[in-house]
């Protein structure tokens, strides 16, 4: 029995059903917080991962190579504030639900905040700034990273006056810049740099909330390993005039970073499929240029010649 053309297209398609498609890993978070090996847990402190060259894995994916930013000064440094932000205080936590695979930074101890006010609250001021590296890796060679996502899951910014007064020029900032790259250091786009922000800003009295963005995104090109730095900021500053009691309060409590992948195909799969679809092609293009054969009918009656019988 003959096989048609489109019945042989078909079994070579099934026969390679992983071009393009994910298999989803199983959920499994890992941590290596002392370097002495993977273990099962979910969370590292941030001052750990660093100083012990610590790991987090989060299905087949790997958050290492954590390092501090600010050169010559660590984790963080505070400018009138009332303390730096303690990186040992920074708990970080493998996410493998709630959306794609990630990280979540939680402040324990109100390390990320600034609280400023009373009778000497005018005029004052205070900022805050810290920054780490990590860089997340892919173990699956046919998955690469496609884009990122940063959320601001807890963060406070008010500006309160006890008196009435007008709250003057004062603002509240709470700020997470995210600048993933690709493993050589260059952007992965023309804005790569997300951002995450609360403000609440008084200007002439009047209070307003300007800048609102829980969230930002970025797709990029598919990349097997991303570098990550990261800088979270903190600001406030009281207006100064006589007759107020300004006091005013900048906390980030927690944030998250994910990052999505999708599977890409396997050239070696991807080299047979095309090549058995090539031959398929060609037979049909063969067959098709192929002369028909010429049909003969019946031979013609003869009829006897005299004499031959």
């Amino acid at each position: 029995m003959r096989i048609s053309f489109y019945r042989r297209l078909v079994a070579v398609a099934l026969a390679f059903p992983v071009v393009g498609l994910a298999t989803p890993s199983p959920a499994l978070v890992l941590t290596n917080c002392d370097g002495a090996g993977f273990i099962a847990g979910t969370t590292c402190t941030l001052g750990a991962l660093v100083a012990n060259r610590g790991a987090i894995r989060v299905e087949d994916k790997v958050f290492e190579a954590w390092g501090y930013v600010i050169e010559g000064i660590g984790f963080s440094v505070a400018e009138g504030a009332a303390r730096a932000a303690n990186a040992d205080l920074v708990q970080v936590q493998g996410l493998d639900s709630g959306g794609p695979v990630g990280l979540r930074f939680t402040g324990t101890q109100s390390t990320f905040e600034i609280a400023l006010g009373g009778d000497d609250g005018d005029g004052q001021g205070g900022s805050q700034l810290s920054a780490f590296r990590y860089a997340v890796r892919v173990l699956d060679p046919g998955q690469a990273i496609v884009g990122n996502v940063l959320r601001l899951t807890d963060a406070t910014v008010t500006l309160t006056d006890g008196t009435d007064a007008l709250l003057g020029d004062s603002t509240a900032l709470a700020q997470i810049a995210e600048t993933p790259t690709a493993a050589g250091g260059d952007p992965l786009s023309a804005t790569a740099k997300l951002v995450g922000r609360r403000q609440a800003l008084s200007q002439s009295g009047a209070l307003t909330t300007p800048f609102d963005d829980d969230e930002d995104s970025r797709l990029f090109a598919m990349e097997g390993v991303v570098d990550v730095e990261t800088q979270v900021f903190l600001d406030l500053a009281l207006a100064d005039f006589a007759g107020g009691s300004l006091s005013g309060l900048v906390r980030l409590g927690s944030f998250e970073q994910r990052f999505a992948q999708a599977r890409i195909a396997e050239p070696g799969t991807l080299m047979v499929f095309v090549a058995a679809l090539a031959l398929l092609v060609l037979h049909r293009v063969r067959r098709d240029r192929r002369p028909a054969p010429v049909r003969r009918g019946p031979r013609p009656y003869r009829r006897p010649r005299p004499g031959l019988d």
